[in-house]
């Protein structure tokens, strides 16, 4: 399955492209506010398993209108630094080296107008976990979506495995 990720944007307006998913697995977490718990939890799950990975990223893909961009960038920037410090404070915590690059893996960008999960994804299903697996050419391998957020990640695991190697 393949699918355009053009509708995806940095928090600094650049366009998310081919080339950011080079070299690495990669796990798209659609969601917007009604799912923004079980998205959180599963990118939590996913980072537990998989961030020890230095060819593994997270990217969580936010619906937002095109006019609430500029509203919606501060609160999620906001997001994204606290996503990554609790990463690294979780290695550091188990008393763990902290991988390689941790930080830069794990992103928030938009999905303008959801126009990137209506083309990904075979229905918006509200209030669930929305993942796709994604490889480092930028082809979609596989897809889970459920209300329980631990469910939705043992969909992907063997996908996600069998990527990694």
């Amino acid at each position: 399955m393949q699918t355009s990720f053009e509708h995806l944007q940095t928090l600094d307006g650049k366009d998310w492209t081919a080339q950011n998913f080079q070299g690495f697995t990669t796990v798209v977490s659609f969601t917007d506010q009604k799912a923004q718990d079980v998205s959180a939890k599963a990118a939590s799950a996913l980072g537990k398993k998989y961030l020890d990975r230095t060819d593994f990223q997270i990217v969580t893909a936010v619906k937002v209108p095109s006019m609430f961009r500029g509203l919606a960038g501060t609160l999620l920037k906001a997001g994204q630094v606290k996503a990554r410090e609790s990463a690294v404070k979780r290695f550091q915590n188990e008393g763990v080296a902290v991988p390689e690059n941790l930080a830069e893996r794990i992103h928030v960008v938009f999905d303008i107008n959801g126009q990137c999960a209506d083309g990904a994804l075979d229905a918006w299903n509200a209030g669930q976990a929305q993942l796709l697996v994604v490889d480092g050419e930028g082809n979609i391998c596989a897809s889970s979506s459920n209300a329980d957020p631990n469910v939705a990640v043992d969909g992907l695991c063997a996908k996600i495995e069998e990527l990694l190697g």
